[in-house]
């Protein structure tokens, strides 16, 4: 009895965690399809209509380390909660924006919300689930990560169609899910030591090669996924004229492949090493991105964003389990908030970067560019991932 209602608690705790998970997934997933819409309302140009991303991630990625301490020095919960009203209600602000610079404020605030948000996720499945349960944990959390990446775009694109600033109302949910959050989240225990015994352990993990790479790794990957985003509903809007719906409909592709491969993450760490299913799915994005047909048929540039997406499921889940076993005992939520500024760094980069690449050498430049990025975080990983020369099997992993 006593381990059933155990499994009940650990259930509606993952619920939890997947719940906050998905609405902060839906900050970058949910506006894809509407950046078209937002350019045309305001008169702003292709090539900055992405600073949509770029303000609120970073604001994120200035706002972590701070956030990340607090995880750790005054508990999970006492910053989620605010974090979560502050993500709600900056995201419900933008409806109301007069301006593009207005709806750009409003985004850099709702980047501050999702600091408390995003890694709050990953170290409360490392608080609550160790060893192969921890794996499947995480494996359950992105595959419907991705899920929610499916509908986002899809629930984003139809909405736009109605109106720019209907996708903007759906942030309101993390208003009410705060209340459920404080009332039913079960607080971990937290340490209360100095400043400089909390920082020193975080400053030795930092020069471990592995986690060097982990980290590195997150930034690389989510700039690859903004590169997707960010540029295939602009590329589709502007060179086949489909609705918004439409578009959000070829972004769901790729979400779809990463959910049917990341709900089987422990089963694939059976059968090969996480350094090695991160290094496959980095290989796989590249090739996907290389061979993007932009000159052929509408349809077929789905199959690319398929196999984008089955690269994803092998390189996030694994990647999400191993930043947990790299922190430092005491300091998991300061690792993680690390780990998330890399994610929101990638995020910011991806339309800094390739928007010049835009300007200057059109569509097929942009996604040959990300295809080099891919190809250089398949190198991260292989070097820095597989860097222990003892693999870690299932057993091993067991037996944590």
């Amino acid at each position: 009895m006593s381990n059933q209602s155990t499994s009940v608690r650990n259930e509606s705790t993952l619920s939890l965690i997947i719940a906050v998970g998905l609405l902060a997934m839906m900050g970058g997933a949910l506006i894809g399809p509407v950046l078209e819409a937002v350019g045309t309302h305001f008169s702003v140009q292709k090539e900055r209509v992405g600073l949509i991303f770029v303000t609120y991630g970073l604001t994120a990625l200035l706002s972590l380390p701070f956030l990340g301490f607090l995880t750790d020095r005054i508990g999970r919960k006492k910053v989620l909660i605010p974090s979560l009203l502050l993500y709600g209600t900056a995201g419900v602000s933008c409806i109301f924006a007069p301006s593009f610079n207005s709806l750009l404020f409003a985004r850099a605030l709702q980047g501050i919300g999702i600091a408390g948000m995003a890694p709050i996720t990953i170290t409360l499945i490392g608080d609550f689930y160790g060893g192969l349960e921890k794996i499947r944990a995480m494996g359950t959390f992105s595959g419907l990560l991705a899920v929610g990446g499916v509908v986002a775009p899809l629930l984003g694109g139809g909405l736009a169609d109605i109106s720019w600033q209907l996708p903007f109302a759906i942030y309101f949910i993390s208003i009410p899910l705060a209340i459920v959050v404080w009332i039913w989240l079960p607080a971990p225990q937290i340490s209360r030591i100095s400043l400089k015994e909390y920082l020193d352990p975080i400053k030795a993990s930092l020069t471990n090669v592995r986690t060097l790479a982990i980290l590195f790794s997150n930034f690389l990957a989510f700039f690859l996924l903004y590169t997707i985003v960010t540029y295939i509903p602009l590329f589709l809007f502007e060179n086949y004229g489909i609705s918004r719906t439409l578009a959000g409909i070829f972004l769901a592709m790729q979400g779809v492949t990463v959910a049917l491969v990341s709900i089987k993450a422990d089963r694939i760490v059976e059968k090969i090493p996480q350094a090695g299913a991160i290094c496959i799915g980095f290989l796989i994005t590249g090739l996907s991105l290389f061979f993007m047909p932009l000159s052929l048929p509408l349809g077929l540039i789905a199959v690319p964003l398929g196999v984008f997406g089955a690269g994803r499921g092998l390189i996030q889940p694994q990647i999400n389990s191993i930043v947990t076993e790299v922190a430092p005992t005491g300091r998991l939520g300061g690792i993680v908030s690390i780990y998330n500024m890399m994610k929101y760094g990638g995020q910011m980069s991806a339309p800094l970067l390739l928007g010049f690449v835009l300007a200057y050498g059109g569509y097929n430049a942009v996604f040959e560019v990300a295809g080099i990025i891919s190809l250089i975080a398949f190198g991260v990983a292989l070097v820095g991932c597989g860097s222990e020369r003892r693999r870690r099997t299932i057993t091993e992993v067991k037996s944590r």
